[in-house]
């Protein structure tokens, strides 16, 4: 079978356009047609398909059923785009489940390490567009056919209106850059691999999106100290003042180029460049003056999400009220959407499921992390950071949990963890247990 048909492969395609699709549009049309195609060939090609069942797919499953009994309690049964494209969203999630349910320790690391270098390549390509834009946008050139969203043009260099999303998925492509970077003893590789990363740095921080500034700084002061950790323990400093003299000979080739080419550049004129001044403003209301005011349209959401639940009956409590909330939302909150929600998974859950249903969706969340620490070794510290990110990001942006697809398929590998990974923790169990025998033995001889 060649790699193009493997289901790792499939799935590493898979997940690189959910990234994808969150930078630009186009992705989320190519996603389907990869679940599509590579499940209808998984089935061709395996002789016997695996299907787990453990807390975590049963808690997955539950949340499918609440979800579907939400429609079923919906006024008039009213069919909502939202809670549509969800239904379409989880239908194709349990194919992904499926699909993940057949990888082994050794196919996952093929997958994971494929994912990484595809979804860099795209995403640097995708930068490289968004950086174009933004500087276009900075000479006053507008490209309203492209970067047009419900009537008002995209600020920043996000491709998409929300500018969190879009930011989100080019701080996974960094995430990865970085592994790739690190775990790669070619030269030439890391090299590439930083050119690759460069546009995706520029245009997280002129997406406008905070969260992924708080995000990138957490990241950077990681990286920082792993830096200083490596040099005094294992003394690399020999390397880190090569690395430092690059830089700084990079820096004054720059100047001297500036210098001799007579072009001048104002530094205020930079500075007072709508664009820049928007994104300076977006930053500045991350200060704790301004935090409180700036997250106000999301706590007002959350708050209302209690106020209809203390509205409801008894069952209305337990089992939920449909998906009506998306209209009263909109009626409560008006704006130019159609649909209005709580930008909260759980508290949605809590709407249209009731107390039930949410306590499900914390339980799928809860088994997840959980599974996400225990087999970390396994994961690798980089899905961590990428599960973990996209939790942030999609706690306080979406409406279900199967809103965004990006979520759900990263918590098919943790749910799934224990079956993927049977073989490697039996060895780490053998390991052990030979290492503490030997030991004793060792011990036992001295006494």
């Amino acid at each position: 079978m060649g790699k193009l048909q493997k289901n790792e492969t499939g799935l590493a395609l898979i997940l690189a356009s959910a990234i994808w699709g969150m930078a630009y549009f186009d992705g989320i049309a190519v996603i389907y047609l990869l679940i599509v195609m590579y499940f209808m060939l998984m089935f061709r090609t395996k002789k016997a398909i695996n299907i787990t069942l453990n807390i975590g797919t049963a808690f997955f499953y539950l949340s499918c059923f609440f979800f579907l009994f939400g429609l079923l309690l919906t006024n008039n049964w009213v069919i909502y785009k939202t809670s549509t494209d969800d239904t379409y969203n989880m239908i194709f999630l349990i194919l992904i489940l499926i699909m993940v349910n057949q990888l082994s320790v050794e196919t996952y690391k093929d997958f994971f390490n494929r994912t990484k270098k595809i979804s860099l390549f795209l995403l640097s390509l995708l930068s490289i567009l968004a950086l174009y834009k933004y500087y276009s946008l900075a000479q006053g050139i507008y490209l309203p056919q492209y970067f047009n969203a419900n009537g008002h043009y995209i600020f920043g260099t996000s491709l998409i209106a929300d500018n969190n999303m879009f930011a989100l998925s080019m701080l996974i492509g960094l995430i990865f850059g970085v592994s790739l970077i690190v775990k790669s003893k070619s030269v030439r590789l890391k090299i590439l691999y930083s050119i690759a990363i460069t546009p995706i740095l520029m245009t997280i921080v002129f997406s406008g999106s905070r969260r992924s500034f708080v995000i990138l700084s957490l990241i950077c002061v990681i990286l920082i100290l792993k830096l200083l950790k490596d040099t005094l323990i294992k003394m690399r400093i020999a390397k880190v003042l090569i690395g430092t003299y690059f830089v700084c000979f990079g820096l004054m080739l720059i100047l001297i180029i500036y210098h001799f080419s007579g072009y001048e550049i104002s530094v205020k004129d930079i500075i007072n460049d709508p664009q820049i001044q928007t994104t300076i403003e977006r930053f500045q209301s991350i200060s704790p003056s301004n935090a409180t005011e700036s997250f106000l349209p999301r706590t007002d959401r959350w708050g209302y999400s209690w106020e209809l639940i203390s509205n409801s009956n008894l069952f209305q409590m337990f089992f939920g009220r449909g998906f009506d909330y998306l209209h009263l939302y909109l009626v409560e909150f008006p704006s130019e959407a159609k649909e209005d929600y709580p930008h909260n998974p759980v508290l949605s859950a809590l709407l249209y499921s009731g107390l039930i249903g949410m306590v499900v969706v914390i339980g799928l969340i809860s088994f997840s992390f959980y599974n996400l620490i225990k087999y970390v070794k396994f994961l690798g510290v980089e899905f961590a950071i990428v599960y973990t990110t996209t939790f942030i990001f999609i706690m306080i942006s979406g409406n279900s949990i199967f809103t965004y697809k990006l979520f759900l398929i990263l918590s098919s590998f943790t749910i799934l963890a224990r079956t993927i990974f049977a073989e490697a923790t039996k060895e780490t169990v053998a390991e052990k247990t030979r290492v503490k025998n030997k030991v004793n033995f060792e011990q036992a001889i001295e006494q």
